[in-house]
């Protein structure tokens, strides 16, 4: 995790899989974000289609949490 904007490296993130299978562990979720609610981190959102070939390519789970894209949406259909 990048420390000052709180976001997945994704260069590093088929390494830690890798090192993570050969340690003997079973990786089964890559969770990536474009706004989390505690402290509104963003994964870098170009990249996720990248991150989204990495989880595919090990048979990992992508979870892509969106909760600032989720409250946006619905402001602006209440404003409606």
């Amino acid at each position: 995790m990048d420390p000052h904007i709180r976001s997945m490296p994704v260069p590093s993130l088929a390494q830690q899989i890798t090192d993570d299978i050969k340690a003997g562990f079973r990786p089964a979720v890559v969770v990536a974000s474009v706004g989390s609610s505690g402290v509104t981190a963003f994964d870098p959102v170009a990249e996720i289609a990248e991150i989204a070939e990495i989880a595919t390519q090990h048979g990992m789970w992508l979870h892509l949490e969106a909760l600032w894209q989720s409250i946006q949406q619905q402001v602006q259909q209440g404003a409606e």
